[in-house]
């Protein structure tokens, strides 16, 4: 399938396919966006950016944590009558903590994706040999009809298709790739947020927006999601706030650019009024 990019218009607009690649502030636009944001925005600013650094390094005490704990545990495998006959892992020591569950998911699919019967799949082909699998396929066409859906207006029948494809996104065999995962789940939050925003259920916007951070944090269009969702909650200062990191990512958005500037204008309107019923006392 071809690869495709277009984005719809309005005030939740969205876009698909290839994303712009990212770029840096300059000092002078940093300077810039730096006096645009109070002290305490500022503060917050650099404390989700620490936190964000910090997520990216691996914990060398958890990595320690999780070698200290391993240890060898003796098995059998048993035929199960109640699974039909599926060959499963069964804990045969004393340690009633030990749950093979997820080992026998795992089994269980590698015998589902080869073919005769379980039979030892052939080796993986070189990377350019590699087809998109049958699920790739529907998670793309589901997320196209929700396109469709979204770009005529029937926002909650898109959710639904948005909602559809990250269920078979998420139910991909343990063995597949997380990144992938990631990828498409950033692509269908990302829109199914602008639906949920624009029949005003901010909380489920400000909720995929969250997701879509945390899935794929330098995407500019996650921090922009999230600044639409707090607008429609009324909380500006902190809109201003995510909106601000999203554009160190995409400096030069015009789209971002121009929302940062309507976010200034409700915060000095909201500010005005706020002065204006002030009534002094004698």
């Amino acid at each position: 399938m071809a690869d495709h990019n277009h984005s719809h218009s309005g005030p939740n607009a969205h876009s698909h396919g290839p994303q712009p690649t990212q770029q840096t502030l300059t000092p002078q636009q940093m300077q810039q966006l730096q006096q645009q944001l109070t002290p305490q925005q500022l503060q917050q600013l650099q404390q989700q950016q620490q936190q964000q650094m910090a997520a990216m390094v691996p914990d060398p005490d958890a990595i320690a944590a999780l070698d200290a704990r391993f240890r060898e545990v003796p098995l059998k495998l048993v035929v199960s009558e109640e699974k039909k006959g599926q060959v499963l892992v069964e804990n045969i020591s004393s340690d009633d903590s030990v749950n093979f569950e997820k080992l026998n998911i795992l089994a269980q699919q590698i015998k589902e994706a080869c073919p005769n019967n379980g039979d030892v799949p052939p080796p993986v082909p070189p990377p350019q040999m590699v087809q998109k699998n049958i699920r790739s396929l529907a998670v793309i066409k589901a997320k196209e009809e929700g396109n469709k859906l979204y770009g005529l207006g029937k926002y909650q029948e898109a959710i639904n298709l948005y909602t559809n494809a990250a269920k078979l996104t998420v139910s991909r065999p343990l063995w597949e790739s997380s990144a992938l995962i990631k990828e498409e789940l950033a692509m269908l939050l990302s829109n199914r947020s602008a639906a949920y925003a624009i029949i005003g259920d901010w909380v489920a916007a400000l909720a995929d927006a969250d997701a879509v951070i945390n899935y794929k944090r330098p995407w500019s269009k996650g921090h922009f999601r999230k600044a639409k969702a707090l607008q429609g909650l009324g909380e500006y200062e902190e809109a201003k706030v995510a909106l601000a990191l999203g554009l160190a990512f995409e400096p030069s958005n015009a789209e971002m650019l121009a929302f940062s500037n309507e976010l200034n204008e409700q915060i000095k309107k909201r500010q005005s009024g706020k002065a204006a019923t002030h009534i002094p006392i004698q």
